[in-house]
């Protein structure tokens, strides 16, 4: 299980900053701060193939799917 907050930095002229946040792996307790969309994914990706046995058919990675 994941926990993610977003949220935008505001910008001096006021218009949509960049992204921010934290993404939280529940069950080893482990967070990151991230700076982009991509970093999400990236982090995500990284402990569910963390999570894959030895031996295991793929990367646990090649079957999450990016929204477009």
């Amino acid at each position: 299980m994941f926990v993610v907050e977003l949220w935008r930095e505001p910008s001096p002229d006021g218009a949509a900053g960049s992204w921010r946040g934290i993404v939280k792996h529940v069950p080893h307790d482990e967070e990151r701060y991230v700076a982009s969309l991509s970093d999400v994914t990236a982090f995500i990706a990284r402990c569910i193939d963390a999570a894959v046995p030895p031996g295991g058919e793929g990367s646990a990675s090649d079957r999450i799917r990016t929204p477009r």
